[in-house]
């Protein structure tokens, strides 16, 4: 997220308008990947129905306003979910790591991303090789793991705060 968003300063400026602006965008570009992700599990029509109901959803106008990490799922957790029917479509392993790295991104703002780690794992073991499975825990691992080693050492800040 931090690269994302320094990356993002570098090209547009350091201003409240450029922040506001890449949320804005990144608001829009979540519009378009639920749209795609409804297109592949139904049809366009439902697609539009589902973009519809997003585009006055008050959650989804907040959290494309305000600049937080876990804001950023509204784009990941669409492309987790776009990748990973891609790779059911294809069977192209770069899919399953692209939704691995989608869900690990997912998880450096929001770790509750990983409740869909197991998902994906059951819902793949029906058809998927043991190697592609661990390929999808290792690209989603990948991510977030020096947020991981930095929690292990320093003895988990974020859950001592969360449990008072």
């Amino acid at each position: 997220m931090e690269y994302l968003l320094a990356a993002w300063m570098f090209l547009a400026g350091q201003s409240l308008a450029a922040l506001r602006l890449f949320m804005a965008l990144m608001g829009i570009l979540s519009v378009i990947l639920v749209f795609q992700v409804a297109k592949q599990i139904k049809d366009q029509t439902m697609a539009w129905t589902v973009v519809c109901l997003i585009l006055i959803s008050p959650w989804h106008i907040s959290a494309s306003r305000v600049l937080y990490a876990c804001n950023l799922s509204i784009v990941f957790i669409p492309c987790v979910l776009l990748f990973l029917f891609k790779f059911l479509d294809t069977s192209k392993a770069r899919f399953l790591v692209l939704s691995g790295l989608s869900l690990g991104l997912t998880a450096n703002g929001r770790f509750t991303a990983y409740f869909l780690l197991p998902v994906m794992l059951l819902y793949l073991a029906r058809n998927a090789k043991l190697k592609q499975l661990l390929l999808l825990v290792i690209s989603a691992l990948a991510p977030s793991l020096p947020v991981l080693i930095y929690n292990a050492m320093n003895k988990w800040p974020a859950v001592s705060i969360l449990m008072g």
